[in-house]
């Protein structure tokens, strides 16, 4: 297998955005820059689960380095844990003046999209039936990611068709960001936008490159290590 390159994948990114545009347009409601940043965090949220899973890995040595790779399997992932977020709907729609209604209705919808994606994006799949059953269900998943887990999967992945639409879709969502802020605002951030893009590259990129060095490097010594012992 060969080593992968560590890359952004940028679709819960961009649908999370794109409901809570059309919530705002089915509203007649402007967009605004915090109810942005909202909805992308709970369109993102599970898997932030990726930070605090290391930790719980550091600690309980008896997970698998296979298991390890596999963070759609643990409780992040389980929808029914984020039900509790589904009662800021029923808040807001009586207390529209401490929760907006549409506001709640995209953070709502973003989550369940996540989940959704997930259950075609990914190999694993998503265990919507938890806590009743442990079977991690998938569909349109594309052969060549099926059982693919880590460095694997981050190969497969960016050849498939659905990669393809995210940067499409980034692509929109760029667009769709500089045309909003000009229409409600009147204020236009195409060069603001350039500069962050070109900032943003320049340190992903940087980033990446360093982290990658070290990751391999250090799993080719341990590689080593294991043939050696």
């Amino acid at each position: 297998m060969r080593d992968a390159t560590i890359r952004f994948f940028p679709g819960h990114v961009c649908v999370s955005y794109l409901i809570y545009l059309l919530v705002c347009l089915f509203f007649h409601t402007p967009p605004t820059v915090i109810h942005t940043i909202i909805v992308l965090i709970f369109g993102m949220f599970p898997d932030f689960d990726v930070f605090y899973l290391q930790v719980y890995f550091r600690i309980n040595k008896t997970i698998s380095r296979e298991k390890r790779t596999q963070h759609h399997a643990f409780p992040g992932h389980y929808p029914l844990l984020y039900s509790p977020v589904g009662f800021f709907l029923v808040v807001s729609s009586f207390f529209p003046m401490f929760i907006p209604f549409q506001l709640s209705i995209a953070v709502n919808v973003a989550l369940l999209s996540h989940f959704l994606l997930d259950t075609i994006c990914v190999p694993d799949g998503i265990k919507w039936l938890w806590p009743k059953s442990q079977r991690q269900i998938r569909f349109l998943t594309p052969r060549n990611l099926r059982d693919k887990h880590g460095d694997a999967y981050m190969w497969e992945y960016p050849k498939t068709y659905m990669f393809k639409i995210e940067l499409i879709l980034l692509v929109i969502c760029s667009i769709l960001f500089v045309i909003n802020d000009w229409l409600y605002y009147h204020v236009f951030y195409l060069p603001v936008l350039i500069i962050s893009v070109i900032i943003f590259l320049i340190f992903y990129f940087s980033f990446t490159m360093i982290l990658e060095r070290f990751w391999f490097s250090r799993k080719r010594k341990k590689n080593i290590q294991n043939k050696q012992d």
